[in-house]
């Protein structure tokens, strides 16, 4: 007499994700390839593909591997940001130039963020009618004009 689990205690069944299907799913997230380069290099159907998307395992695997490549390129960038950080105080303490090391220091106590600044350009220089390099000139709209001119 065999008794049928609930579904809580049945083991998981596996997945259903073929080789090529996760190896298309990943040159499409990894490296950005069109769906139909990645299909073709995984060597499955542009079909294949879009009806396996519809299937939420699918979707899930195809978030993990995004998950997967942000944490690597966070890692990646954490130890740039150690290494910059490494050179940037041997030069501190290795530089000639007052200049230099004020820079540096301004860098390393902004964690490498620039500065925040605003730099605005004005080109105040006009052509008036008669007058060479007159400079900047307002005219006042018409309807204004005339509203001072009436009594």
């Amino acid at each position: 007499m065999s008794e049928t689990l609930p579904a809580s205690l049945r083991p998981a069944r596996p997945s259903r994700l073929s080789a090529s299907l996760k190896r298309a799913i990943e040159l499409r997230i990894k490296k950005g390839c069109t769906v139909t380069d990645a299909c073709a290099a995984a060597g499955i159907s542009t079909q294949a593909y879009y009806k396996a998307q519809r299937r939420a395992e699918v979707r899930l695997y195809a978030e993990d591997v995004r998950k997967r490549l942000l944490d690597e390129a966070s890692a990646r960038r954490d130890a740039l940001r150690l290494e910059a950080l490494e050179v940037a105080a041997d030069m501190l303490r290795s530089a000639s130039s007052e200049t230099v090391k004020v820079r540096l220091i301004e860098l390393l106590m902004n964690e490498g963020r620039p500065s925040a600044s605003v730099n605005v350009n004005v080109d105040a220089r006009s052509q008036v009618a008669g007058h060479a390099n007159a400079g900047y000139v307002y005219q006042r709209p018409a309807h204004l004009q005339e509203a001072e001119e009436r009594p």
